[in-house]
């Protein structure tokens, strides 16, 4: 049997890969469709993150 549990000073990491369907799905979820997150030509726009 595997001993899966955490102990004192152990640590886990995660990464992930922001892609622009994620981005969009995350300002339908928020409702936030603000030019400066969803418009690839501005300075935070989509397409800067893929």
């Amino acid at each position: 049997m595997i001993d899966d549990h955490l102990q004192v000073g152990d640590g886990v990491s995660f990464s992930k890969t922001v892609s622009e369907s994620d981005v969009y799905l995350f300002a339908g979820i928020t409702g936030d469709f603000g030019e400066n997150h969803v418009n690839e030509d501005k300075p935070f726009g989509a397409k800067r993150y893929t």
